[in-house]
This record gives C-alpha cells, sequence and structure tokens, in this order.
C-alpha cells in the first residue's frame, strides 16, 4: 500500500519513485497553509490557531489510517478469495485500491510534511514568546538538544514500530501524538496566560 514506486515506466526495468515529485508538491502547498494559517490565527488567537491545526494534522493521520486499514482489508480479503465488502472492496479492482491508496499516501505525506514544518515554528514562538530573554539563552539550547535526541530516537525506533504495529498502528500512533501535544499545548498557553 506504498507510495515511494509508481507504475512502471515501459522503457525502464525498475520503477520509478514518487517521492521527488511529493516533495516538490510540499513547497506550494506550504504557502496556502500559510494562508490558511493566517487566517485562522487572526480569527481565534495563537492558542487556538495551535490548537486547531494539531488537531487537523491528529485527525489526518487517524482518518488516512482508518481508510488505509479499509484498503488493506480489502487487498487481504482477494488474496484470500474471499467476499468480503467494507464498501472499499465494491470497487472490485486490485489496481484501483493499490492506485487509491498510493494517491492517499502522496497526498498525506505533502500534507503532513508542510504542516510537521508550521506547528514546530509556532511551538517554537510559543516557548519564545513566554520567555524572558535571560530564560530563552538559558533553555533555548537544552530544548533543541532534548528534541534533537527525541527525533534521533523516534527515527531509530520506526522499524521497531513499524514491526509491531504496522504502518496503520504507527499512523494511529502519530496521531494521538498529536492529540496529546494539542492538550498539552492548550496548558501551556493557558498556564502563560496566568
Amino acid at each position: 500500500l506504498g507510495f515511494g514506486k509508481s507504475k512502471k515506466d515501459k522503457s525502464q526495468e525498475s520503477e520509478l519513485s514518487a517521492l521527488p515529485m511529493a516533495v516538490g508538491c510540499v513547497s506550494p502547498f506550504a504557502v496556502a497553509l500559510v494562508w490558511f494559517y493566517g487566517k485562522t490565527l487572526s480569527h481565534g488567537g495563537p492558542s487556538y490557531a495551535l490548537r486547531t491545526h494539531t488537531l487537523i494534522v491528529a485527525a489526518s493521520q487517524i482518518v488516512v489510517g482508518w481508510i488505509l486499514r479499509m484498503f488493506e482489508q480489502c487487498l487481504d480479503a482477494v488474496e484470500d478469495d474471499e467476499d468480503y465488502d467494507n464498501g472499499v472492496c465494491s470497487l472490485r479492482s486490485v489496481d484501483n485500491v493499490k492506485t487509491m491508496s498510493q494517491v492517499l499516501l502522496f497526498t498525506l505525506f505533502v500534507f503532513q510534511s508542510a504542516y510537521v514544518q508550521l506547528l514546530y515554528a509556532q511551538h517554537w514562538a510559543f516557548i519564545s514568546s513566554v520567555l524572558t530573554a535571560e530564560e530563552g539563552s538559558r533553555l533555548f539550547a537544552p530544548i533543541a538538544g532534548l528534541g534533537s535526541i527525541g527525533s534521533t530516537l523516534a527515527a531509530g525506533s520506526v522499524s521497531i514500530l513499524v514491526e509491531r504495529s504496522g504502518l496503520i498502528g504507527l499512523m494511529y500512533m502519530a496521531g494521538i501524538s498529536y492529540i496529546v501535544s494539542a492538550i498539552l499545548a492548550n496548558m501551556a498557553f493557558s498556564t502563560a496566560k496566568s
């Protein structure tokens, strides 16, 4: 169900990767995203914007995971020659399901790649707005260092997590992590106001 490889080019033996095109689509999407984020920020302020957009990303992870689970069940049923219909299987074509899953993962990649940079910058903006210059000079380096260590550990554990829970389970975990992040950010904004 991945999007890393596109259909074979008839003139080549190997499969072509869709990744370069997906990466190329991130910047144009990010421009539209910044405009939308600005509208949300103007409407409800920083706390509202951060919470709303973090929950949008969480929902996208969970919903796409759910749709991919249906695609996977359909493909498993076709492989096992079972009669299984979850609404998606009525497409009656394994190629249609595979193509739709690739398009869905491509779109999710572009969406999340643009969003993660926006949310990252918004979290740093919040931190810098509540710390004094002295606190910032003392705390920014440890925060950034812990963030780097956390990212490295997370990247190293992806293969283990995918092995244990699968890609779709990892998507659910990411969605839950975003929800926890939204709750903690909301608490941080409330604490900063008082």
